[in-house]
């Protein structure tokens, strides 16, 4: 089940980055960070960054810029292939 929610975890960052701007995707990513940092530890934030924001800050900004869907998955998998390293 937890598989199935961390396919779902970057949807709340595209949403605010697409609906309130990137200031406010930003800042939801910083609260976030720490939210995790603090709950889980620095590890686990690592993830959280390489895995999470790296799709949900991407993904919207590709999005806004009207690239297409094909090169918008691959610029976010290279994106978070790079950040997985």
């Amino acid at each position: 089940l937890s598989a199935f929610f961390a396919l779902l975890s970057p949807l709340p960052l595209v949403y605010a980055n697409l609906r309130f701007g990137r200031w406010w995707a930003w800042a939801a990513a910083i609260t976030n960070t720490i939210w995790v940092a603090v709950a889980a530890g620095p590890t686990s934030a690592g993830v959280y960054v390489a895995a999470v924001l790296t799709v949900g800050l991407v993904l919207p900004e590709l999005m806004r810029q009207k690239v297409s869907l094909q090169r918008t998955w691959a610029w976010t998998l290279g994106a978070l292939s790079l950040a997985s390293l």
